[in-house]
């Protein structure tokens, strides 16, 4: 037997350890946390973050960083990039379509371009505005 060694009548084979896990994009821990799946109400399991606010992973509180950055919008705390033909400003839940005389072909933009002469852009939500008919401006 060497020095180093620890006798024991304890048997550790069943014995699962806890320890603190990074909390998954989108939700929030309190320390201690020890799991990485959501169980509500749960505070030893990561909870959801706060409906329009940005949770990236390791957030501590139920507002993350606050407001979803413009160019996004954010539901329960994950953020997506806002989607062609439509614009972002901060802190939003659903994207907003491009209004009638603009249009938007990128994604992640917080505000749609105008129309450009000798286009059409009547309509919601344009990406690729048409020529306009002949005889029209």
């Amino acid at each position: 037997e060497t020095p180093f060694e620890i006798e024991s009548d304890f048997d550790y084979s069943g014995v699962t350890l806890r320890r603190p896990v990074p909390c998954p994009p989108g939700t929030y821990c309190h320390p201690g946390t020890s799991s990485n799946e959501t169980v509500l109400n749960h505070h030893s399991s990561p909870q959801p973050c706060y409906g329009k606010n940005y949770c990236p992973e390791g957030s501590s509180t139920p507002n993350g960083l606050g407001g979803c950055p413009r160019g996004h919008y954010c539901r329960f705390g994950s953020k997506s990039q806002c989607p062609v033909g439509h614009y972002c400003p901060q802190g939003l839940w659903d994207p907003l379509p491009c209004e009638p005389g603009t249009f938007n072909y990128m994604v992640g933009q917080w505000e749609c371009t105008q129309c450009p002469l000798g286009h059409s852009c009547e309509e919601y939500g344009h990406v690729d505005p048409p020529l306009c008919l002949p005889g029209y401006v």
